[in-house]
């Protein structure tokens, strides 16, 4: 069973506030407290260093890739080729006039004018 999946409305959300609690009273029983390991001086060393080569990375080899994507799909494509065409397809009252490519077609389901 995937807890992620919704077989009912809130059952996964409801499923990992119950393992979160069985967690946090593990961690008691162990005496691993919390906070001293989130705030210790090793732990945000370590995550400092990690972020370092993670942003490096970033800067290095995706961010560049990403906004190529950014600019060349989501914007040219998704955005002025299909969002705002569609918009001004709908305020000029054509958009049921027309097919999946755009093209004019009849559309017998919109009354006459």
């Amino acid at each position: 069973m995937n807890l992620f999946t919704k077989t009912k409305s809130k059952q996964g959300f409801v499923k990992m506030v119950i393992l979160l609690i069985i967690g946090l009273l593990v961690l008691s029983y162990l005496g691993i407290d919390l906070r001293s390991t989130v705030e210790s001086q090793q732990n945000k060393e370590n995550f400092s260093y990690v972020w370092g080569y993670t942003h490096a990375f970033w800067d290095k080899y995706l961010a560049g890739p990403a906004d190529w994507i950014w600019q060349n799909i989501i914007i040219d494509i998704v955005w002025e080729k299909g969002i705002l065409v569609g918009l001004n397809l709908i305020k000029s009252d054509r958009f049921l006039d027309m097919n999946a490519v755009g093209q004019p077609q009849v559309n017998n389901m919109v009354p006459a004018r």
